[in-house]
C-alpha cells in the first residue's frame, strides 16, 4: 500500500506534530471577561522558547508564561517574526503593565514595572482592542501548577 520511504516520512511527521503538541499545554483563560486561547510555558525550556519562529497568531491566541516565583520579569523578542504585546500580572493575577514589542532579534528587554508571576504574550494591539488596562484580572481555567519547572 505505502512505500517504505513514504511510510517512514508519514510516521516522522505524525511524531513531530504530536510531539510538538505536548511541549506547551493549551488553556482557555480570561482577562476580566475577555477570553483567550493560550499555550502555557511553565518550565525553563518552554519559557525560553516562547513564541519563537511563529509566523502568525490567531485573533485570540497567545502564550502565558508562568514563573516559579514573583519577581521583576524581562521578556525579549528573540527569533520573533511578528509584533506582540506582553502583559505582566502579579501573584494576585492583577495586570501590572503592558508593552508593545517589535521583532528585533532580542536586542531590547521589556520589564515588568513590579514583581510579576505571569507574562501573557498576544498579538500586538490585542489588549487595547479589548480595552484591557492596568488592574484587569487574569482568570485561569484551572489553578497553576504549584511546582513550575
Amino acid at each position: 500500500m505505502f512505500q517504505p520511504t513514504l511510510r517512514f516520512t508519514l510516521a516522522f511527521l505524525i511524531a513531530a506534530i504530536l510531539g510538538g503538541c505536548s511541549e506547551t499545554e493549551n488553556e482557555v483563560i480570561k482577562i476580566d471577561a475577555v477570553q483567550a486561547f493560550v499555550g502555557v510555558a511553565d518550565d525553563q525550556e518552554s519559557r525560553l522558547r516562547g513564541l519563537s519562529l511563529r509566523k502568525k497568531l490567531g485573533v485570540n491566541e497567545g502564550l502565558l508564561f508562568v514563573f516559579p516565583k514573583e519577581k521583576i520579569l524581562h521578556i525579549w523578542m528573540l527569533n520573533m517574526e511578528i509584533p506582540l504585546d506582553v502583559a505582566f500580572f502579579d501573584q494576585d493575577r492583577k495586570l501590572i503593565n503592558i508593552h508593545s514589542m517589535e521583532p528585533d532579534d532580542g536586542e531590547k528587554s521589556y520589564p515588568s514595572e513590579k514583581p510579576a508571576l505571569y507574562a501573557l504574550e498576544m498579538s500586538q494591539g490585542w489588549f487595547s482592542r479589548n480595552h484591557l488596562t492596568t488592574g484587569a484580572t487574569l482568570h485561569l481555567s484551572r489553578p497553576p501548577s504549584t511546582q513550575t519547572r
